[in-house]
């Protein structure tokens, strides 16, 4: 067997990796807004994700930041002005600017809402008969979505025969992450009864000078969702925190 070049054997590297020859070692790396915003608010907790028989049971509180509501019956939130459904651009970029995320109205139309979910449901089930399903603390993951329908193809090409609202979002994704981006992941995610939350967090790295995203997503919603069924919950503004520190 031919021996591993020198360049590769651990006590080289190290040999050749101090602390001052590491690459961005000049960048800060911070664990904050996160470890303050716990430190400070103890109704934001951490719900430790359950299996087997006891999946679906969690310790709910009361008052604490899972026990939430949408923006327009939240006591703090629904006089701020935030997003609305919409299909003019100006407003979505305001949105996107301003708050971290907008709404495109009608971004997929009933025929495509309906082709989509299809297909959603047809491949959770294939995949829990074949006992290959993700099981995931709020429900099933269907992961790997780009070689499992060409409606997903769709949907990552923002082909408008797929997503109607498509050229308008490329625009969007163009304008935020410049001409060059990429797709790095499609999953399908079902919240089901009894799931437990998903924790806080940000896809996002924690740069400091962060003021332009290094990564944004899109939710591609194929049934209504709110806070009785597994909506996706947000702090809206929490993206310009760290950079406006």
């Amino acid at each position: 067997m031919p021996s591993v070049p020198i360049e590769f054997q651990p006590d080289h590297i190290e040999a050749l990796s101090p602390i001052d020859a590491h690459m961005y070692s000049d960048d800060p790396m911070v664990s904050e807004p996160m470890k303050s915003v716990l430190a400070n608010n103890p109704e934001i907790y951490f719900v430790p994700p359950k299996r087997g028989a006891e999946w679906g049971s969690w310790d709910f509180k009361p008052g604490s930041y899972y026990d939430t509501t949408t923006s327009s019956q939240h006591p703090y939130w629904k006089d701020k002005g935030l997003p609305e459904p919409t299909k003019d651009i100006n407003t979505l970029r305001s949105d996107l600017t301003v708050w971290g995320y907008c709404i495109v109205d009608e971004a997929i139309s009933t025929d495509q809402v309906e082709s989509i979910r299809t297909r959603v449901l047809e491949q959770a089930e294939g995949e829990r008969r074949a006992r290959i399903a993700q099981k995931t603390p709020s429900g099933q993951n269907i992961n790997c979505c780009v070689n499992k329908g060409r409606c997903f193809e769709g949907i990552i090409e923002h082909d408008p025969s797929v997503v109607q609202g498509g050229p308008l979002i490329e625009q969007l994704m163009t304008e935020a992450l410049g001409s060059e981006w990429i797709c790095t992941s499609l999953i399908a995610a079902i919240s089901l009864k009894g799931g437990v939350p998903q924790a806080l967090h940000q896809d996002q790295n924690d740069s400091a000078e962060a003021s332009k995203p290094t990564l944004v997503n899109t939710l591609t919603a194929i049934s209504d969702i709110d806070d009785r069924n597994g909506g996706t919950l947000l702090i809206p503004g929490s993206h310009a925190e760290l950079s406006q520190a």
